[in-house]
């Protein structure tokens, strides 16, 4: 099982993700969610979070880089 997401709204925050079934109908069956957003900080910035969410928690990587 697959889902797969993608978005962009009018303010230029967009957002995509994968998410996939891991061990499906075994005792260790998790959903793992990778993906990334992205936004203009208040600074101007442009900031991208890229994550993985699963069994061992939600584990972001955040960058930010003037443009």
């Amino acid at each position: 099982m697959c889902l797969y997401s993608r978005f962009q709204t009018s303010d230029g925050i967009s957002r995509n993700e994968e998410g996939i079934l891991k061990n499906p109908g075994s005792e260790n069956e998790a959903l793992e969610v990778k993906g990334s957003y992205s936004y203009k900080g208040p600074d101007g910035k442009d900031i991208t979070v890229n994550f993985v969410a699963n069994e061992n928690g939600y584990q972001p990587i955040v960058s930010a880089r003037r443009k």
